[in-house]
């Protein structure tokens, strides 16, 4: 009976030490997603006034950083850049692998989407302000799919620069 209580006891023990490593292990840490804001390139404008169609185009550099002891696949990564409160470009990654316990870098291309190239409001605005300095926001959105033991997680951040 006396040995009996120690297996037991020390099973317990081990049990509990296993499951205290494996919560350690695959816990899931935050995926922080961050973009260069230092290296972002000038956006490449050109605008027709016959038209009236303008296009942009702009390459934005960014980092996920995962410090989850596994690899996460991020399924999708969408930018979007607003003018004068309108869309005007947009931009989509899918199937963005970061790597475990390391930050992993790549470039968003962001271009004009069709209903803003054709839309008369934001070729006016831009009419005005092209000699004059503007500002714009770029929003993004972090959607992360984790699948662990067949159970399949989601989590979803918004951020806006």
């Amino acid at each position: 009976v006396e040995r009996g209580r120690m297996v037991a006891g020390v099973c317990c023990a081990v049990t509990i030490v296993a499951l205290g490593l494996i919560l350690f292990f695959f816990w899931p840490r935050p995926v922080e997603g961050c973009i260069d804001q230092d290296n972002i390139g000038q956006p490449v404008f050109s605008f027709n006034t016959a038209g009236p169609t303008f296009e942009v185009t702009q390459r934005i550099p960014f980092r996920v950083g995962n410090e989850n002891y596994f690899n996460i696949e991020l399924a999708e990564i969408n930018v979007d850049a607003q003018y004068a409160g309108l869309v005007i470009a947009s931009g989509k990654i899918t199937d963005f692998e970061a790597i475990s316990r390391s930050d992993t870098h790549d470039t968003l291309v962001v271009s004009t989407t069709p209903e803003a190239s054709s839309s008369l409001a934001v070729t006016q605005q831009l009419n005005t302000d092209c000699l004059n300095t503007f500002t714009y926001t770029v929003k993004y959105e972090i959607k992360v799919k984790l699948k662990i033991g067949g159970v399949e997680f989601t989590f979803s951040r918004d951020q806006q620069l």
